[in-house]
């Protein structure tokens, strides 16, 4: 079947398709054959094992000191396994946080690139980074350092702290070759890293050295605010004539510290020395020198937290207090001035009869049992006194039968 000389003709249009489809499918390979293969390089980033233990992380470790002389918190591997150089390479690192998003960048700048050979590898830590180098590549790199607008938000927050807040970073590093990402590695940090503010008060007994605080109690209550999961270091040493308190604590320290039912080796007028994880301590019955009546006493916490540069320690002010003599204990008569507000909720604890009766002075209280933990004398003034701050911020409840 024809259309004339020049008509359709399904034989040779069929022809012509098969050439079509065999150009086009050969086409197609020879596209895919010359295609840029991208090249395998490898790069692996590692947080040293003291930076993941750490509580504290000081913000200049992850900041990576100029001079190259900070502490060895990470180490970054790369490695060509290529059969050829790789040049033109860029390395980019961010610093995250998972509350506040990048923090820091610190880029290398695009004029001056670096170039792995074949089969080359490098392994550099974040201080080598920081001086611009790569052990094993020619050219020094530059970079570049820049605090986000988070960033500077977060140390404005810090008010001159060097101390990271409680918070999990994430160090990001990426391997380009001109705009083309090769490689990618990250390594989080601080899920260790303490929420509190790291400074110690002091609460009690006595007041900032200097002042006359006269306590009754011969095995006193010493409490203080710090963070948990702390290791804490309590030294109560004696007035000495002639000697501040700065020099007294500061001997007494190069002594050994023992845990409550150890016997520790004191100082002559070093009356306590005992660590704890608790942020309160009795003056215990053993393992010390009494308190004597009349005497003056300089008393300071100290709690060691880990680091990226190891452990470090950090000391409370220097709080004194004097034990009253016979004579003091007699006349003292201790007052205790609540509000309306503070009264209802020892109405709710004691109940409405204790109460009264404490009211008109006919009730002395000389203990506290709460479980199997019994408080008594000052000790038990304190530990109500807790448990009503703790009412008052909503963070415990009266519950009735």
């Amino acid at each position: 079947m024809g259309f004339g000389k020049t008509g359709f003709s399904l034989k040779n249009f069929l022809k012509s398709l098969t050439v079509l489809m065999a150009f086009t499918l050969f086409s197609g390979l020879y596209t895919q054959s010359v295609q840029a293969q991208q090249p395998d390089i490898r790069m692996e980033l590692e947080a040293e094992t003291v930076l993941n233990q750490a509580q504290v992380v000081d913000i200049r470790s992850l900041s990576f000191d100029p001079d190259g002389r900070g502490t060895r918190i990470v180490n970054l591997y790369l490695e060509n396994n290529s059969t050829s150089p790789q040049g033109n390479l860029f390395l980019d690192i961010r610093l995250e946080s998972q509350r506040h998003g990048t923090l820091l960048t610190h880029n290398q700048v695009r004029i001056r690139s670096f170039t792995l050979q074949a089969g080359q590898s490098t392994y550099a830590s974040n201080n080598d980074i920081a001086q611009g180098r790569l052990p094993g590549v020619d050219n020094n790199l530059i970079f570049s350092s820049r605090w986000t607008s988070s960033g500077r938000a977060l140390l404005n927050r810090l008010e001159g702290r060097t101390s990271m807040p409680g918070d999990v970073y994430i160090l990001n590093v990426e391997l380009y070759q001109g705009t083309t990402l090769l490689a990618s590695a990250s390594e989080s940090i601080g899920d260790d890293l303490l929420e509190d503010d790291l400074e110690l008060m002091l609460l009690m007994p006595g007041d900032i050295a200097g002042t006359d605080e006269v306590i009754t109690n011969s095995l006193p209550y010493f409490r203080w605010d710090g963070p948990q999961e702390v290791t804490y270091r309590v030294i109560v040493v004696e007035d000495q004539p002639g000697d501040d308190p700065e020099y007294l604590l500061s001997n007494a320290r190069n002594t050994a510290p023992a845990r409550m039912g150890e016997t520790p080796n004191l100082l002559d007028y070093e009356m306590m020395d005992f660590v704890t994880d608790n942020t309160s301590l009795q003056y215990p019955s053993t393992g010390v020198q009494p308190l004597q009546p009349g005497n003056r006493y300089y008393w300071q916490v100290i709690s060691t937290v880990r680091t990226a540069e190891g452990s470090e320690e950090r000391e409370s002010e220097i709080w004194s207090f004097r034990l009253a003599d016979q004579a003091e204990e007699e006349d003292e008569v201790p007052v205790a001035e609540v509000d309306e507000e503070l009264w209802r909720y020892l109405e709710a604890i004691l109940g409405p009869e204790i109460a009264a009766d404490l009211s008109e002075g006919e009730f002395e209280m000389e203990s506290l049992e709460l479980g199997d933990q019994q408080f008594t004398g000052e000790m038990a003034r304190e530990e109500l006194m807790r448990i009503i701050e703790k009412i008052q911020e909503g963070n415990a409840r009266i519950l009735r039968e």
